[in-house]
């Protein structure tokens, strides 16, 4: 990129020709909005990971927690799922 940069300069014949830069310019611009397009893809990835993180989270709390309520609840019961055949 420096070096299209630096280009624009030679030529344009120190900025008596500045026509001759667009084809350079039009050069840079491109590569810019690659880097741009790269970017935002980058971030949409990040974010998507970031809710499908938050989900797995939200799963993974909720499940924990009904295996401790029903724990806790066999435990007040005095039933042994074992013994009962419930768990294998």
């Amino acid at each position: 990129m420096s070096r299209i940069l630096a280009g624009v300069s030679k030529l344009s014949v120190d900025l008596k020709e500045p026509k001759n830069t667009l084809p350079a310019l039009d050069l840079a611009l491109t590569i810019l909005s690659e880097f741009k397009d790269d970017s935002l893809k980058q971030e949409a990835e990040f974010n998507e990971l970031t809710q499908n993180v938050e989900l797995f989270n939200d799963f993974f709390s909720k499940l924990c927690s009904h295996i401790i309520s029903d724990e806790i609840e066999n435990a007040f019961d005095g039933v042994d799922e074992v013994e009962h055949g419930q768990i294998n």
